[in-house]
């Protein structure tokens, strides 16, 4: 299992739609109520609100 921070930095160089799909992707593999999930989750909500802010300036 890779380490959150070297996937963290990989994930940056992707756009955030990519982003958000991996994410969600890992977050299904990962046991309930463990801590790397929660982790995931976090970073989710953030890329997701990222997504949201582009979105909304475009309109």
């Amino acid at each position: 299992m890779m380490p959150l921070h070297v996937m963290i930095r990989r994930l940056q160089r992707l756009p955030v739609k990519h982003r958000v799909a991996h994410l969600r992707s890992l977050l299904a593999v990962e046991k309930p109520y463990s801590q790397r999930r929660s982790e995931l989750e976090d970073l989710l909500q953030v890329e997701v609100l990222k997504q949201l802010k582009r979105e909304i300036r475009a309109a």
